[in-house]
């Protein structure tokens, strides 16, 4: 296991037979501004998760490119972009498309983290 994550990809297919592209892991700081998407400040200055924007934020950290066409039947191109241009895209899908996007791409980071943690635990030394 290396202290640095390679940029590698993974391909998903939607329930419609539609595929998403996806990073197989985010790196510090692409976690990092995930997280920052997610919070907001209160009242009181204290963070709290905005409950609302926790999908969003996902989704636009894990991301890069898709199947998905317009209704005249041209790709929409979302590759490069960056989570701010994104958002407006993902904005305007139907909630269900959204939906099973959210769920492809939680499936797959709860699935990389689970295999993340099995790697640990067979590299682990043997306690004595």
């Amino acid at each position: 296991m290396g202290y640095f994550v390679r940029p590698e990809t993974r391909t998903l297919k939607l329930p419609e037979g539609e595929t998403i592209v996806v990073r197989r892991r985010l790196t510090a700081g692409e976690q990092r501004a995930m997280y920052a998407r997610m919070y907001v400040a209160g009242i009181d200055g204290r963070l709290r998760v905005n409950s609302l924007e926790t999908g969003m934020a996902t989704v636009t950290a894990f991301l890069l490119d898709w199947s998905l066409a317009d209704d005249d039947g041209a790709q929409v191109p979302i590759a490069g972009l960056p989570p701010e241009e994104l958002a407006p895209i993902l904005d305007s899908l139907d909630p269900d498309t959204f939906g099973d996007i959210r769920r492809a791409i939680d499936a797959h980071a709860e699935a990389e983290e689970a295999a993340r943690a099995e790697e640990k635990k067979l590299r682990a030394p043997a306690s004595v």
